[in-house]
């Protein structure tokens, strides 16, 4: 097990990798660790794992950094829930080391997103935390990180418009928040290939804990204009939610506030339609015909 504790020490070690790039590697060991997964907690501390983590962070936050997020607050939700409820969180038999090893990355990783300068990724990787921290039954530090986020939902709610790079990440974490609670993943663009995503089991208690999450970023998001991406994304994005969730009425009026806000009354402004090589365009009625060639192959 010597050989774990130098995994800890390899990332932190790579000092050319900026503090919140160390925090997201120390927090994947951290994973694995709780996993109890000790080939992958090898690979990740390896210097192509810490590139691979490179292009994960800031070239495709939304894409995979966002992900990843959503996918830990449902795998912890039923552990942060018995936080609340005093509940103690066993370590499952003979791998109390790894819960350990788990406990010591997090705590490592919460001191180097300490020292970041970032403004988005860092409250990403304090949810994150806070999440992985409940898990290895650390309620203080998952305290601590909690109390970093309400800090800044505080701080938008007041005014979203001081720091884009705040707003989304607040945003982004709270929507993790509740897909925690109901996992329903709502597409960009409309598929025919792909059905909605199956409606889960829920009670109305969290279906109202869930929904008060999707209202408080709709309150935040009014402040911004009529034309602001975000807010006209919020408010799509909740017309879906509840459709999913066959709640019509609901669905209906949140389309008439988008469609006030995109100045269309039209369907198909609910799906982005793909520009060629990954990129979306948004708030389009007319279907784009174009020739692109990316040299990409």
């Amino acid at each position: 097990m010597i050989r774990m504790n130098t995994q800890i020490q390899a990332i932190l070690d790579h000092k050319k990798a900026m503090p919140e790039l160390r925090a997201y590697c120390l927090l994947k060991l951290a994973s694995c660790y709780l996993d109890h997964d000790e080939a992958a907690a090898n690979e990740q501390s390896e210097t192509k794992s810490i590139d691979t983590a490179k292009w994960i962070v800031y070239e495709h936050w939304d894409r995979l950094l966002s992900p990843w997020a959503d996918d830990v607050a449902r795998s912890t939700q039923e552990v942060c829930f018995s936080t609340h409820s005093h509940a103690k969180v066993e370590a499952r038999p003979n791998h109390e080391h790894f819960v350990m090893l788990a406990d010591a990355a997090i705590n490592e990783a919460i001191k180097q997103l300490e020292l970041s300068t970032h403004n988005y990724i860092p409250l990403i990787l304090y949810f994150i935390a806070s999440r992985l921290s409940c898990t290895a039954g650390n309620f203080v530090a998952a305290k601590n990180c909690d109390d970093v986020l309400e800090k800044a939902i505080h701080t938008c709610e007041k005014d979203m418009s001081a720091d884009r790079d705040s707003t989304d990440a607040v945003v982004s974490f709270l929507n993790a928040q509740a897909y925690g609670i109901i996992p329903l993943k709502i597409r960009d663009f409309e598929s025919h290939e792909y059905s909605d995503s199956e409606v889960p089991p829920y009670t109305e208690e969290e279906f109202k804990e869930c929904e008060k999450i999707k209202l408080r970023i709709v309150k935040m998001v009014e402040q911004l204009d009529k034309s602001n991406h975000l807010r006209r994304k919020t408010h799509r994005d909740l017309v879906l939610w509840y459709k999913q969730l066959g709640m019509s009425e609901q669905s209906e009026q949140q389309k008439q506030i988008l469609f006030d806000l995109v100045g269309c009354s039209d369907d198909s402004i609910l799906y982005a339609q793909s520009v060629g090589c990954g990129s979306l365009t948004w708030w389009r009625k007319e279907k784009l015909t174009m020739d692109i060639r990316c040299g990409m192959g």
